[in-house]
C-alpha cells in the first residue's frame, strides 16, 4: 500500500532492500490490521512488493 505523506506528520522511512525490511513490514502490517486499516489482507512481504510496485516495474523504472 502506498500512502500519501501528510503535512505536519513525522515519518520513519526505510529502504525495502535492507535485510530487516521484511520484519518491519510484518510489524507494520500487524499494527495496521489491528486498526482495520490494512486493505491487502494477510499477504507476505514479497506479495506486498509485487502489488505495490507492479506499475513501476512494468513501466521499466
Amino acid at each position: 500500500m502506498l500512502k500519501e505523506m501528510k503535512p505536519g506528520r513525522k515519518y520513519f522511512i526505510i529502504n525495502i532492500d535492507e535485510p530487516y525490511a521484511a520484519e518491519i513490514f510484518e510489524i507494520l502490517k500487524r499494527g495496521q490490521m489491528a486498526k482495520g486499516e490494512w486493505s491487502e489482507g494477510d499477504i507476505s512481504f514479497e506479495e506486498w512488493q509485487e502489488l505495490t510496485f507492479r506499475e513501476l516495474n512494468e513501466g521499466g523504472n
